[in-house]
């Protein structure tokens, strides 16, 4: 029995250990002292804190920083520090250099640092004094990670950071791009490690005014999923006697398909707004407008992840399904109304 009790604690501990180098740790409660280091190494602190950053913090070596905006990075190491005796704090001289980029090569960095920061978790056990300490920072999220092991997520991502840190202070383009391709892999291998609970949908209710002449409350229900990303919204016409709390809608299956639908859409890299409209209506159509933003008009009972999937890759223009499920194009001015990305979103 013992025995049998040794083997399963072996496997749990390796199964948390390889689970754990995956993703890199919350870091709570930053000190003042961590607080200066940052107003020293990172340059874009605003009224929502420290953007998207990365730090790396040897223990006998110099700390450096990588700042990523929307027109370049700024890489600052800090080459000396002088203590305040009055007020017990260091005042650090740095080092600065700029590599202008653009919004694409912005959003490749922007998406790594905001897919290791969500997908942080505590199950490291790692704890130590002497190292390196390597920090991401995302949109107010800061996660940390110490000496990851080689060949891990996390030792790869800092690595791969490290070189875009060369190619800042080196002013080699060459190299950012090469490794650009790098940090793009190491995005799409964080999204798997986001957990269902993310992409599932909230329920909201809302008053409407009523879309036509006649007297009657127009109450719309909201099934949002990740940010708005994929948003279900039904009409519902009522008498003035009934009021939102009344009102009752069972997300049912759809709520659960919807986080499923979700999830695969986030993974395939389908970033663009999908509105749809529940409603009974004879003319089942789809709009793909310039910015890729889909909005689609259908009876509940049709809304399927293969309709749902075949209109998010359809190219600009208007559709209409067809009986078999297929979008067709038609003429723009086929129906008079289409509903409004904005009055899906924004409502």
């Amino acid at each position: 029995m013992k025995a049998r009790h040794f083997v399963l604690f072996t496997l749990l501990s390796l199964a948390t250990n390889t689970f754990a180098q995956q993703c890199f740790t919350p870091k709570d409660g930053a000190n003042k002292y961590f607080v200066a280091s940052l107003d020293a190494l990172v340059e874009n602190y605003g009224k929502y804190g420290w953007i998207d950053f990365y730090i790396c913090s040897p223990a006998f070596d110099t700390t450096f920083a990588l700042t990523v905006e929307k027109e370049q990075l700024i890489c600052k190491k800090i080459v000396s520090a002088k203590w305040s005796r009055i007020k017990k704090m260091p005042k650090y001289k740095t080092a600065r250099w700029v590599l202008p980029i653009s919004i694409d090569e912005y959003r490749v960095l922007d998406d790594l640092l905001e897919n290791a920061t969500i997908t942080a978790n505590y199950f490291s056990y790692f704890v130590g004094i002497d190292g390196v300490t390597y920090y991401l920072g995302s949109s107010g999220r800061l996660v940390s990670s110490w000496c990851p092991k080689e060949g891990t997520l996390p030792y790869r991502t800092v690595k791969a950071l490290d070189t875009v840190c060369l190619a800042v202070t080196s002013n080699d383009t060459a190299l950012l791009q090469k490794q650009l391709a790098v940090c793009r892999g190491l995005a799409i291998e964080f999204r798997l490690h986001y957990p269902l609970s993310y992409f599932y949908p909230s329920l909201s209710y809302h008053y409407d005014y009523s879309r036509s002449k006649k007297e009657t409350k127009v109450f719309s229900v909201v099934l949002s999923c990740n940010y708005g990303l994929l948003k279900v919204k039904q009409f519902v016409d009522t008498d003035t006697n009934v009021s939102y709390r009344d009102f009752r809608f069972d997300a049912g299956a759809l709520g659960d398909s919807m986080a499923v639908w979700r999830r695969e859409l986030f993974l395939s890299e389908q970033e663009n707004r999908i509105s749809i409209f529940l409603s009974d209506t004879s003319g089942m159509r789809c709009r793909v407008d310039s910015n890729r933003e889909v909005t689609m008009m259908l009876p509940k009972q049709r809304l399927n992840r293969e309709i749902l999937f075949a209109a998010s890759h359809l190219p600009t223009g208007d559709y209409e399904l067809s009986p078999s499920g297929r979008w067709i194009p038609i003429p723009e001015d086929r129906y008079r109304w289409w509903p409004s990305p904005i009055n899906i979103f924004f409502s």
